[in-house]
């Protein structure tokens, strides 16, 4: 009761290492014969005395600290809980380079001896203590450029097995911490490359693994507040957060994950299209062609969703049109994707949307006068054409709609005699 109480500074370096030494020979040689509470208090007066030890010096505070490390997992949940807040409180403390680096090695110890024991151990003793270690390493994750990288990555990976071990033996345990697994190995997306390129691979492994038609199936039957809806919705706002907070394009290692949530989630990430929207609109990369290099991730990861959602549904979240009064083009740089991730359409779209756009933008190219703005809506209108080729990649409908198809072919040729080899390769495209 009194030592918590004595001021800071008020025992010197050398005493208090002196006292450490006592009071960890007194754990080693009588620890058996103390009661509980008894070996609690000593514990704590363990974790006081090592704060007051040398914290920029690690011999000075190495075997108290260790012998915290070793009460930490201890049978005894007093003294447990007693010892890891001492740690914390000692942890703070350092200051020192030295010291840090130590504690640096003394971690990845630490994690690489977790990796050995989930390696080893059956999965039924792992799931009691599950959400305790969850929440542990998701801590550790969180603090991200704090720690040193590799012991993040650890963690991270660490954080991936665990859910591993769970979806083996405890369904409502994985889905209840997937998506603090999620959040926490999400922010280290933005982190330096190498660091941010682990993390991508951590969660697309993840996802892959985990987000199977099991939890997909059990979202859509049970109620839209069930675990299993709240967690893919956890999921999606952290991606949709990281979207809307970026500043300009977000990076490839966001936009990889989402491609693969894409894939796995179908239309259930449809609402990540409406933060595209907004960063497409906000930087004009697309209508800006020097700078369509510089997308390529971003383009992918929204032609992952064309092929996830298909284009019907792309575009009537994303409409191309035409303004009426300034003729300005709306997500005109939708095209150029929809060209090479379309497969599977329907020619029946293709001819009842696509073509009546094409015309809408060819009849105001003839109204207008200044050349520019002609040659541009002219291009609109090829480019829309053009998307033939991508409605004749394996179409759904071919034997119901290529009467009606070869009518369209017929007329359009008549206008436009330079579309003969673009609409002789799209036909050779759907009979092959």
């Amino acid at each position: 009761m009194v030592l918590p109480a004595v001021p800071a500074q008020a025992i010197t370096h050398p005493k208090a290492a002196e006292a450490v030494s006592v009071l960890v020979e007194l754990l080693q040689n009588r620890g058996e014969a103390m009661t509980v509470s008894s070996f609690r208090a000593v514990v704590k007066c363990l974790g006081v005395l090592v704060g007051f030890c040398d914290s920029e010096d690690w011999d000075s505070v190495k075997l108290g600290f260790e012998t915290l490390l070793k009460f930490s997992v201890d049978k005894r949940p007093k003294v447990r809980k007693c010892a890891q807040v001492c740690i914390e409180r000692v942890c703070q403390s350092f200051q020192s380079t030295s010291v840090t680096k130590k504690f640096s090695a003394l971690t990845r110890h630490i994690l690489k001896i977790i990796e050995a024991l989930f390696e080893t151990s059956r999965v039924e003793v792992i799931i009691p203590k599950a959400d305790n270690i969850i929440n542990s390493l998701s801590s550790y994750v969180i603090l991200g450029e704090k720690n040193p990288a590799d012991t993040v990555i650890r963690a991270a990976t660490l954080l991936r097995g665990t859910l591993d071990k769970l979806d083996d033996g405890d369904w409502s345990s994985w889905i209840r911490n997937l998506p603090l697994v999620f959040c926490s190995v999400a922010g280290l997306l933005t982190s330096e490359a190498s660091t941010a390129s682990q993390a991508s691979t951590i969660l697309k492994e993840v996802v892959k693994h985990h987000m199977d038609q099991r939890i997909l199936l059990i979202s859509e039957r049970m109620a839209l507040e069930s675990t299993e809806s709240s967690a893919i919705k956890s999921i999606c706002a952290v991606f949709e957060n990281a979207l809307s907070t970026c500043d300009g394009i977000p990076n490839e290692h966001i936009l990889d994950v989402i491609s693969v949530l894409f894939l796995k989630l179908d239309v259930r990430f449809r609402t990540f299209l409406v933060f595209y929207e907004g960063h497409c609109t906000k930087t004009s990369c697309f209508d800006i062609p020097f700078k369509w290099g510089h997308t390529r991730h971003l383009q992918e990861c929204i032609g992952t969703a064309v092929t996830a959602l298909g284009p019907e549904k792309m575009v009537t979240m994303l409409p191309i049109s035409l303004g009426a009064e300034n003729l300005t083009c709306p997500n005109i740089w939708l095209v150029p994707i929809l060209n090479k991730y379309v497969v599977g359409a329907s020619l029946r779209y293709f001819m009842e949307h696509i073509i009546p756009l094409e015309e809408s933008f060819e009849r105001a190219s003839h109204k207008v006068k200044k050349s520019v703005i002609q040659e541009d809506l002219q291009a609109h209108a090829l480019g829309l054409w053009g998307l033939l080729l991508a409605f004749c990649r394996y179409p759904i409908d071919t034997c119901e709609r290529f009467r009606y198809l070869t009518k369209h072919l017929n007329s359009f040729l008549k206008k436009n005699s330079l579309m003969h080899e673009s609409i002789a390769i799209s036909l050779q495209e759907l009979v092959s």
